[in-house]
């Protein structure tokens, strides 16, 4: 019994400190892309793509590409720079959708290394507009039954 006990207690101390020294920590991508959507009014809409690096870059570019439905209202849909690790920047567009289809709008992000690599990420953005209000309840047209749950148990 006492066998038993230290053998667990080994077992415990082992996956407590030993096992999980050789979990290494997940590699990060370079580059961390957010968008965000606003709406200014009930046509226009501000598009905000972030970029946050978490490596020294060369430069990078940021790109917003808009669907043919979508026209550009205000500010510049790209953007090139150079950041350090743990900085980032946004692009801020306004844009006018010209359909009532909700369309994508699709962010990219392509970091240029020192060495010469580059990395793209890419990230997309479907523009949500005002939803029409739908009941969820069927019309009554006077031949439903008001009935319980107890009427059908009794057949």
């Amino acid at each position: 019994m006492i066998k038993g006990k230290l053998l667990f207690f080994l077992m415990v101390v082992y996956t407590a400190f030993v096992a999980q020294e050789s979990l290494g920590a997940k590699p990060r991508p370079p580059v961390h892309l957010i968008f965000q959507q606003h709406t200014l009014h009930s046509e226009e809409t501000e598009i905000i793509l972030t970029a946050r690096v978490h490596t020294d870059t060369a430069s990078i570019e940021l790109l917003i590409d808009l669907p043919r439905n979508v026209v550009l209202v205000g500010g510049t849909p790209a953007w090139k720079g150079q950041l350090q690790a743990g900085e980032s920047h946004q692009i801020k567009i306004r844009v006018v959708s010209s359909s009532g289809v909700n369309p994508v709008v699709e962010g990219r992000a392509i970091v240029h290394f020192p060495n010469g690599a580059a990395y793209t990420q890419i990230n997309s953005l479907t523009l949500e507009g005002e939803i029409p209000e739908r009941s969820l309840t069927p019309p009554d047209n006077g031949k439903r039954k008001q009935r319980s749950i107890f009427d059908f148990r009794k057949k």
